[in-house]
């Protein structure tokens, strides 16, 4: 949850963008931002495969 809502604050996230999401709108995880949590070891370690 912290690194959703952290992300935009990231180096690789231009200053005037929000991953993609308006202002006041929810930040969904997808694959542009957040391929961490999509394809990474997080996900797979804690569905057991990893």
């Amino acid at each position: 949850m912290a690194y959703i809502l952290l992300r935009p604050l990231l180096n690789d996230v231009p200053e005037d963008e929000l991953c993609g999401v308006p202002l006041g709108k929810v930040l969904p995880v997808s694959p542009k931002w957040h391929p961490l949590l999509i394809d990474g070891p997080l996900l797979h370690s804690a569905a057991g495969s990893g």
